[in-house]
């Protein structure tokens, strides 16, 4: 598949951290593309009230390089509402990454819900249908598992404790 000409995205059978495939993505927006990026709903596509949930969810994926090593993956995330409205946060691996770099082999981003920003104006957060990601700069990665998961202040704590003392 085709991100217009701007990039590829497809889906692999060659590398996967879980199960048998992962998503293989390459971008470079400087090629004069508007918007590029891809979406999916963990709710079936019905409208789902984050409004609470938000406050005990993570959006959580795996990532790795296709060759070479990033200090940061140039995604910005979108929680989008049956609208068209969202509330947009960049995924920052210095706060989110398990781990100091991203290399070839892979390593878990967990993104806390509640640093989503919720403007009532920008976003029905009670009727959330996808979580897109919009692809900004140029990059090469695959990502996989990506999921919404139960997850506590304590846990990101504990995480980026773990990840200070691998410095």
């Amino acid at each position: 598949n085709s991100l217009e000409d701007c990039g590829d995205f497809e889906v692999t059978n060659k590398v996967a951290y879980t199960g048998n495939s992962s998503i293989k993505i390459s971008w470079d927006k400087g090629k004069g593309c508007e918007w590029i990026g891809f979406g999916n709903s963990f709710s079936n596509w019905t409208a789902a009230d984050m409004s609470k949930e938000r406050l005990k969810t993570a959006l959580s994926f795996y990532v790795r390089t296709q060759s070479k090593t990033a200090a940061a993956i140039p995604i910005v995330a979108c929680m989008e509402d049956f609208g068209g409205g969202g509330s947009y946060f960049f995924i920052d691996a210095k706060k989110y990454l398990y781990g100091l770099e991203i290399d070839t082999t892979w390593k878990r981003i967990i993104v806390p819900l509640w640093d989503f920003p919720i403007r009532e104006d920008e976003v029905d957060i009670t009727s959330i249908k996808q979580m897109q990601f919009q692809l900004e700069g140029a990059g090469s990665f695959y990502l996989d598992d990506i999921r919404l998961i139960d997850y506590t202040k304590e846990e990101y704590n504990q995480m980026r404790e773990e990840v200070e003392a691998m410095k």
